[in-house]
């Protein structure tokens, strides 16, 4: 933001985005989390409410907002995705290129549901990543098998990591060294360090493309399917990011 020119603020009155309300079905807790959100925007003035990875986050207030407010929102909501991509369109971000050929997974919610599918393609044709898409890719890509809530019911657990197969296959397959997602609380992949070589097992909550990598930067590992193992639990702070005028 500052290099942006912008002034923005996380309000301790309304700093969890992810609406768990939603995720579960209850109307009510969704209408309690998501007044939080507006409530903390409209009283600082803000403009913009930038919301971070998680899909749930993103769908409760960004297409469900209003209904929950009884009216139009008195400030523009975006995912962290289209804010860059804006900020990258318009000339104000400058980016290093990157010198790596990557795969991206599109995430239920935003992209299938919330319909921000373009830009973090626009951010990584901006890092001069070369894309290798999934297929099929963008709108019509394949769920990753873990999203939202489902990875606390253990009886899908079976059926999850066969879905979880089909994505790693469909990973694979475009022969990408990196693999890029904007998952939060999804199926947990192995991730290998490329410095080291080594692997662990880690929920992949935000591994957005960055902007300047390091050589020991965090990349699926091409064998995850052996040791990925029962996904952990999600993180459950991600905060939501004011931007005031």
């Amino acid at each position: 933001l500052n290099t942006l020119g912008e002034t923005g603020t996380f309000r301790t009155e309304g700093y969890e985005a992810t609406n768990f309300g939603m995720m579960a079905g209850n109307s009510g807790w969704q209408k309690e989390a998501t007044m939080k959100l507006i409530n903390a925007a409209i009283n600082c003035g803000a403009k913009l409410v930038v919301l971070p990875e998680c899909g749930h986050a993103y769908g409760a207030l960004r297409w469900q907002g209003a209904a929950m407010y009884g009216k139009p929102l008195p400030f523009k909501v975006q995912h962290i995705s289209e804010f860059l991509a804006d900020a990258i369109a318009s000339g104000r971000l400058r980016v290093r290129k990157v010198d790596q050929t990557v795969t991206f997974h599109d995430p239920c919610q935003v992209a299938r549901r919330g319909g921000a599918t373009e830009a973090p393609r626009v951010v990584m044709e901006a890092l001069g990543l070369n894309l290798e898409e999934m297929a099929p890719s963008g709108d019509f890509n394949w769920c990753c098998g873990g999203g939202g809530g489902v990875i606390t019911i253990h009886r899908a657990d079976k059926l999850r990591y066969k879905v979880f197969e089909l994505k790693m296959d469909q990973v694979e397959a475009t022969g990408a060294r990196t693999r890029r997602a904007r998952i939060a609380g999804r199926a947990t992949p192995t991730l290998k360090n490329t410095s080291s070589g080594t692997r662990t097992s880690r929920a992949c909550s935000n591994s957005w493309p960055t902007i300047s990598p390091e050589p020991s930067a965090w990349t699926f590992a091409a064998a995850a399917r052996k040791t990925a193992g029962p996904p952990g639990p999600p993180r459950v702070t991600r905060g939501a990011l004011q931007v005031c005028p």
